[in-house]
């Protein structure tokens, strides 16, 4: 897993769930002179941590977000344009993109977006949220068995008479 993949993976889940209502899903970019087709999702990755894990997992906590940019023609924009953010945070609650090896989403918030407030008359809110991406595997392999019996035994009595344990 790379920082590619985890972003692609968030574009294209956007794209499938907000298709034929979003005009634009993309990376947000700060130089942004173009005018941008609304609505819109711009997708930006705000900070990261790098973090280890109890299973030696590279764990990168990525906090992301998701601004949510609808035009100034848009009527009742100031709900329109909460209403498609609180859209979007009820999608990316609980996804993980079909990602194997990223956490759930972890501190949702939404609020009021300062996206070029005014220059092409755009309105936004933003919805953030951190997401635990694990850039390596675990170390523990998942080829081992299964037991099919447990049993138990309590010191002194243990050793090699099964008598002396119970199953569990």
């Amino acid at each position: 897993m790379d920082i590619f993949d985890y972003h692609k993976a968030i574009e294209d889940a956007l794209i499938e769930k907000f298709s034929g209502l979003v005009e634009t899903v993309a990376s947000y970019e700060p130089a942004q002179i173009n005018p941008i087709n609304t609505p819109a999702i711009l997708l930006e990755m705000d900070d990261c941590t790098l973090g280890g894990t109890s299973d030696d997992r590279d764990e990168l906590m990525a906090s992301m977000i998701a601004h949510c940019i609808v035009g100034h023609k848009t009527p009742n924009i100031d709900l329109a344009v909460r209403d498609f953010a609180i859209q979007v945070s009820q999608f990316l609650r609980h996804n993980v993109f079909k990602i194997k090896g990223i956490g759930q989403p972890e501190n949702i918030q939404l609020g009021k977006g300062e996206f070029k407030p005014g220059k092409h008359g755009y309105e936004s809110w933003y919805v953030s949220w951190d997401q635990a991406v694990y850039l390596t595997e675990s170390v523990f392999s998942s080829d081992g068995f299964v037991p099919e019996q447990i049993f138990i035994g309590r010191h002194p009595d243990v050793g090699d008479d099964a008598t002396q344990y119970e199953q569990l």
